[in-house]
């Protein structure tokens, strides 16, 4: 299942989220219903040999005959442990001592922890001697005292109960304090939630929508939620308070736009319905109703059967939740928003004159120059946002980082690259803590649509070879384009790319020395306050041993893998971060979009 991290300005509020809750998770800021421990361990069945073996090291005892454990809400057993009157757990006495512990196992919704105690002869899982921790899946085999045949399975327990969200909040609270982002939070969404009820009460020209009044009742429920599960409050510190009055400011352009414009959306164009051009229509649809931009039309070579076809079914994103409906040879419906789909290859033919449009989503990667970009001027829209490097003069700006620097008055913008975006957050807060000097840059990355599916022609020789059978080195321009946002660095950061047989997700590893002398946990100190301040939304911090298919569907532009942060001497330093370069990017370039239009640029009262 996905992991969900918090919207921003105009995004929904974060839903309750299936899955396991730990520190990482209570600090990340997500909210996750917690399951009682839904395992039960069933035994093996003993051969004649091994009850023999058994009862000679029982010292006495009758032959150890193993016993169902089941956790009937407790987490925890420890095997070897005394039995208690009237224990709701079945315990295990041990089969070659009288007073040692065996090991100790962790029950989860769907899986066990193990940890030997030191056993004679050792615990094993599926056959592998248990060193550390080992987590057993549903269907391993955990083996007590090594070849003495005491053998469980790991299977569902149907009959444990399920907690409840407010169950789960009371047991979070009792564990871990508040942060100061999630007391800051629950302040931010009772202002939001107040706005929304006083523009309502004055506004004569915008009735609310049913999305709307949805938001209102989903934001005032995750108060409520906050509220119960917090035991202290914390004070705002200065950056959380900087993000609530840009929440602010925001929220007030909307209701001076909407007071100006009568209640209509800027029109928004698509150039290029590709992977990105796909993904920005379902991050703009999530943002809701409140947002103040609407899709008008695409421009796909493939026509509208192939472009309402791919946006609905997705292979990596899965089927839209929406209604998409085919109603003419040129337009389909999204919701019963028509969408006019033209098929035209030069930009100054494209009718977004016609079409009164605002902002074009450049996604081609062809035209990405001035000229090329500026075609789309030509034609009759009034801004033009570019989702791939800008070349020449064209600026560049990535959300979190440099983006506020937007003066308004720029014609063609750029949001950079995925991998610019899924490093410069994090290297802003490590420059600016620590002092970079020069780093190097890997970013293994998910295949893309730019390399061969077999072998055959291309410009670069390596990405000539079958994408999904090989690791293809390859440049990126990535490191050096952080120097386009933070003109600091120029010439400080280099790397390159490594292209896997994966899908989407990717992660980039970044090495660098500092100025300033520093540990790993002071490295990762700076980025979680950083995470639950001035970037929250935009930067995340992981305690939680992930992989890539984990990171699918994260808003977030970067998740910092905590564990692997590492420092050499004192000034070395090695960061990982995952990003996902398609939906954490295109979250991005929406994001950006709005800045363009909240700061006037794409029309006038």
């Amino acid at each position: 299942m996905n992991m969900l991290s918090a919207r921003t300005a105009y995004g929904n509020a974060p839903a309750l989220v299936a899955k396991k809750t730990t520190k990482a998770a209570v600090r990340g800021r997500s909210s996750r219903l917690v399951t009682e421990a839904n395992v039960k361990l069933v035994p093996v069945p003993q051969t004649t040999a091994q009850k023999i073996a058994c009862m000679t090291y029982t010292q006495g005892y009758i032959a150890y005959v193993p016993q169902e454990i089941t956790f009937l809400g407790k987490k925890t057993v420890v095997v070897g442990a005394t039995p208690e009157v009237g224990s709701d757990v079945d315990v295990v006495v041990p089969i070659n001592t009288v007073s040692a512990k065996h090991c100790e196992l962790v029950a989860s919704a769907d899986s066990i922890q193990v940890k030997d105690l030191g056993s004679r002869n050792g615990t094993y899982v599926d056959g592998e001697k248990v060193e550390g921790v080992v987590t057993a899946m549903i269907g391993s085999n955990i083996t007590l005292d090594g070849d003495k045949g005491v053998e469980y399975t790991v299977m569902l327990d149907a009959a444990a109960p399920l907690k409840t969200p407010d169950q789960a909040a009371d047991e979070i609270a009792a564990t871990f304090p508040a942060s100061a982002s999630e007391a800051q939070l629950d302040a931010r969404l009772t202002d939001r939630s107040a706005w929304i009820a006083n523009y309502r009460s004055k506004s004569k020209t915008v009735a609310p929508s049913s999305s709307e009044a949805e938001l209102e009742d989903r934001m005032a429920d995750r108060s409520a939620w906050i509220a119960n599960y917090r035991a202290k409050s914390v004070a705002p510190s200065s950056s959380e308070a900087e993000l609530e009055d840009r929440m602010a400011d925001r929220s007030a352009w909307i209701a001076n736009y909407r007071s100006k414009s009568g209640g209509k959306k800027l029109k928004v164009a698509i150039n290029g319905f590709g992977r990105i051009g796909r993904n920005f229509v379902r991050c703009l649809e999530s943002r809701g109703a409140a947002c103040p931009m609407e899709l008008v039309a695409v421009n796909d070579s493939g026509g509208v059967k192939q472009a309402a076809h791919l946006l609905k079914y997705d292979s990596i994103l899965g089927t839209f939740d929406a209604d998409i409906n085919i109603v003419s040879e040129d337009t389909f419906t999204l919701n019963g928003r028509p969408i006019k789909v033209v098929s035209n290859r030069n930009p100054l033919d494209l009718p977004w004159k016609e079409l009164g449009v605002d902002i074009v989503i450049e996604s081609t990667g062809v035209f990405i120059d001035a000229e090329g970009a500026g075609k789309h001027l030509t034609a009759g829209a009034k801004r033009v946002v570019i989702t791939a490097p800008g070349k020449g003069e064209i600026p560049t700006y990535v959300v979190g980082v440099n983006a506020d620097d937007m003066t308004g008055k720029e014609d063609i913008v750029s949001n950079a690259s995925c991998t610019t975006n899924g490093m410069a957050c994090f290297v802003k807060v490590l420059d600016e803590k620590f002092g970079i000097v020069k780093g190097m840059m890997t970013t293994t990355h998910s295949y893309t649509g730019d390399q061969r599916l077999l072998d055959n022609s291309h410009r670069d020789a390596r990405r000539a070879r079958a994408a999904a059978l090989n690791i293809v080195p390859t440049s990126t321009g990535a490191a050096k384009a952080v120097a386009l946002a933070l003109p600091n660095l120029k010439g400080k950061l280099n790397g390159i790319a490594l292209r896997v047989p994966t899908p989407n997700v990717s992660v980039v590893d970044l090495v660098f020395q500092v100025e300033r002398s520093c540990t790993a946990e002071e490295v990762n100190a700076a980025l979680r306050e950083a995470a639950d301040g001035e970037l929250n939304g935009i930067l995340s911090v992981e305690d939680i041993p992930l992989v890539s298919a984990d990171l699918k569907g994260t808003n977030v532009s970067s998740t910092v893998d905590a564990a692997l942060t590492m420092v050499m001497g004192d000034d070395l330093v090695k960061v990982v971060a995952w990003y996902d370069n398609e939906w954490g990017y295109t979250q991005r370039v929406v994001d950006l979009t709005l800045m363009v239009c909240e700061r006037g640029a794409c029309f006038k009262a």
